[in-house]
């Protein structure tokens, strides 16, 4: 069975209002390699078929997808939506963690979905799927949820270099997790955050490629998670404040809880409380 990720309809479905939101058209660069777009009915009559080119090349290549899909989601990297809080506990996807091009990757459209660490100038590195592409071939990947190539926009293979082999600490939206299982109906395997890994640093040749995440506060840094992880879920209650986010707050409560930080019953008393003052 063809691996597919589905995840425009949930990412749209997530940011609501404000899924046509613009990070500006991106001009194509020496830095990329071809990449382009057909219909895959055969897997479904929403999956598009991406085929990367590296037809040219003499040594194999590795690159990352940046595209938006009209009217579902702006340009992002494809797997930052997700990919560590739902491919990763569903065993669709894991890290890559070698210095070496292994090529192809994925191997077919039956195999998992790589990520990696993205550098975007900062310490807060962006994870997303990272395809390699063999010396003077092609590799074929599938994206479902986007009825027609012609809705893509802004797309990019951008050439990628690969270092920092290690430890790097991964963290994630619990709201984004919620809202996937709420869109597709599929349960999602608890998982720790953050959590560790061993995984790559990549970095684009390109030195204007796009820096955005799609769901705030998924991120990657360098060495191994700190102890203490409350402090992560305290984050994410806070950025689900700044929001204006319930859904968000409401998952930062539930990561504390799950992570032995707070009880369920000193919430509950807390809202009685609240609720009772208020009588």
């Amino acid at each position: 069975m063809a691996n597919i990720i589905r995840e425009v309809e949930s990412v749209a479905k997530h940011l609501g209002a404000d899924k046509e939101r613009r990070y500006g058209i991106h001009v194509q660069s020496a830095n990329e390699i071809p990449v382009s777009c057909a219909m895959a009915p055969q897997y479904g009559q929403d999956v598009v078929q991406y085929t990367f080119d590296n037809s040219a090349g003499t040594e194999p290549v590795a690159c990352v997808l940046y595209r938006g899909v009209t009217g579902l989601a702006p340009a992002y990297f494809f797997g930052n939506a997700f990919g560590q809080g739902v491919y990763v506990p569903m065993g669709i996807a894991s890290y890559y963690n070698s210095l070496t091009l292994d090529a192809p990757t994925p191997a077919n459209e039956n195999a998992n979905y790589a990520l990696a660490s993205l550098n975007t100038g900062g310490s807060q590195l962006l994870t997303c799927f990272i395809f390699i592409v063999p010396a003077g071939g092609k590799i074929q990947a599938l994206e479902g949820g986007i009825p027609s190539c012609s809705m893509l926009v802004d797309v990019h293979a951008y050439v990628v270099t690969l270092s920092a082999q290690g430890a790097y600490c991964e963290t994630y939206s619990q709201a984004a997790v919620l809202q996937y299982e709420s869109q597709t109906g599929i349960p999602v395997p608890p998982q720790t955050d953050p959590y560790q890994v061993d995984t790559v640093l990549m970095t684009t040749i390109e030195p204007n490629t796009p820096t955005n995440e799609i769901i705030p506060g998924q991120y990657a840094t360098s060495g191994p998670c700190p102890s203490g992880g409350g402090q992560s879920c305290q984050q994410m209650i806070d950025q689900g404040i700044a929001d204006n986010n319930i859904q968000e707050v409401l998952a930062g409560i539930e990561c504390l809880i799950e992570n032995q930080f707070l009880s369920a019953f000193s919430v509950i008393e807390t809202a009685v409380r609240s609720v009772k003052k208020k009588l």
